[in-house]
């Protein structure tokens, strides 16, 4: 400890514009408020927000209740936060509870415009510029397709659709920033991971958003490229749930093969997508209900 410092110095409080999730806001702030706030419990923090029931911060933390508007207000209330942070935690609320994956992406760029300059938010943009755009994605790859840098102009129109070159530039600089890419002793840009893979799913909505756009350039692709260029094929069929976790395992299993078999490609020449979709075309409950009659 430094001399001059004291020697109960209490830390700041967590900072709304910190977080991209609600409950986890809460969470961290309940630790810290009952740790450095004498008298503070859940009956007190509800009593502050003019709200009854002992258990209702508790429940919302935990996800069995979700905050409406009006009790949002009131939590915003008890959480001491000003207007800027009102506004944030109200728009993260709608961010977190939205189900549909437009309006999450909507809220989402309302909250990167809300946050604060000192905020960690800096990295989730990049994240999401990285996911949202495909071209990101295929310019990253393209790298390791050349032992000396093209300009930038030249690597634009190599893309399907092409794209400016001011667009590769700023891509170039996301992918470093996210230490996706870095330069090597001859200034040329190196991948510094071999393949960046979603994996089977993804908790956040970057990744949904990603595949969704992706999905969009494969079913153009049927018109843009020709049979030789691209490989699509579907299988319809009528399968157990034990046959459906049969055959995400052999998916797993076909796309660490595919990665290794890209890996040992020495000299590529080309930047591919491949999407690999399995989903359902019926509710359960209906196939139910055709068997027992």
């Amino acid at each position: 400890m430094n001399p001059g410092s004291p020697r109960n110095s209490v830390p700041p409080k967590p900072s709304v514009f910190d977080f991209a999730d609600y409950r986890a806001y809460l969470q961290h702030y309940y630790s810290w408020a009952k740790q450095h706030k004498r008298g503070f419990s859940h009956r007190a923090f509800l009593a502050k927000a003019e709200m009854s029931g002992p258990n209702y911060l508790k429940k919302v933390m935990e996800g069995v209740h979700s905050l409406t508007e009006s009790s949002a207000q009131h939590f915003s209330k008890a959480l001491d936060h000003n207007p800027e942070e009102q506004q944030f935690f109200l728009t993260l609320i709608h961010f977190c509870e939205t189900k549909k994956l437009v309006d999450k992406d909507r809220y989402f760029e309302v909250l990167m415009h809300l946050k604060s300059p000192q905020s960690s938010w800096r990295l989730r943009e990049k994240q999401y510029a990285y996911f949202k755009d495909w071209s990101y994605v295929a310019i990253r790859e393209l790298l390791s397709c050349f032992s000396k840098m093209p300009d930038s102009d030249r690597m634009g129109k190599m893309l399907m659709p092409p794209i400016s070159g001011k667009k590769i530039e700023q891509a170039i600089e996301c992918l470093h920033q996210l230490d996706l890419i870095r330069k090597d002793s001859n200034g040329n840009w190196k991948l510094e991971k071999q393949h960046v893979s979603t994996g089977p799913e993804g908790d956040s909505f970057f990744v949904p958003l990603f595949h969704k756009k992706m999905a969009q350039l494969g079913t153009e692709s049927i018109t843009s490229f020709s049979k030789a260029e691209r490989n699509i094929s579907g299988i319809a069929m009528s399968i157990s749930k034990q046959s459906y976790h049969d055959i995400v395992a052999l998916i797993a299993q076909a796309r660490k093969e595919i990665i290794d078999l890209s890996m040992a490609a020495s000299h590529p020449e080309r930047v591919y997508h491949l999407n690999l979709q399995l989903f359902p075309l019926t509710r359960t409950k209906a196939l139910r209900k055709r068997k027992r009659k």
